[in-house]
């Protein structure tokens, strides 16, 4: 199911860059400017929960890190809010299917509502995962500037990956200078998945994950 999840996501994402227009500006496309706009959404969301729980974030990782938001009904419960958390102009249809559902017969609602459900890939967002990494934790509050806790996961962006810090910074790289630089590799580009987690050949993206 993984697999057939990559290569679907591979797919969108194929589509998707060769529907931006040409000789496009990286920060001037629609969809770069909405991704940053939704980013900051999430981080009033972020800060709600933190103002309800004592000034600690969602105890959880990786994707249940975010969904906790929802789940602890931070936000009004309706799909225009449910959007919030696919990042901008990527359809959660696609990442139902990987779930092994049919978009047809589950509203975006009730799928983000589905925690025993929820798994890799179940948001295109990459979401703080800090793999054991007490440290990580601890930097959450004394450095929040330095950890990653949000980023997007495809090249579906016109030029940028856009991550957001846990101080609420939201951040871009140009991954075609990525590219130029050997940071990342053809092969990453074309699989469609910006490469994260521990490994990743991007620093600030080694404390996300799809998990």
């Amino acid at each position: 199911m993984a697999r057939l999840g990559i290569f679907v996501i591979r797919s969108f994402f194929v589509l998707a860059l060769s529907l931006l227009p040409l000789g496009c500006e990286p920060g001037h496309n629609g969809a770069v400017s909405a991704e940053a706009a939704n980013m900051r959404e999430l981080n009033t969301w972020f800060t709600m929960y933190k103002n309800s729980h004592n000034q600690m974030l969602p105890q959880e990782t990786g994707q249940k890190f975010l969904l906790e938001l929802w789940r602890a009904e931070i936000m009004e419960h309706t799909d225009k809010n449910a959007r919030r958390f696919f990042s901008a102009y990527e359809p959660y249809v696609e990442y139902a299917r990987i779930s092994g559902l049919d978009p047809a017969q589950i509203s975006i609602q009730a799928y983000l509502s589905d925690w025993e459900r929820i798994g890799t890939m179940y948001t295109n967002y990459a979401v703080f995962d800090p793999q054991d990494d007490a440290e990580l934790w601890n930097q959450l509050k004394t450095a929040p500037e330095s950890v990653t806790i949000l980023a997007n996961s495809t090249f579906a962006h016109e030029d940028l990956i856009h991550y957001m810090t846990a101080d609420g910074e939201v951040h871009s790289l140009n991954y075609r200078d990525l590219l130029d630089d050997g940071t990342i590799s053809a092969d990453d580009f074309q699989a469609g998945m910006v490469p994260v987690g521990a490994g990743s050949p991007i620093e600030a993206l080694r404390t996300v994950s799809n998990n």
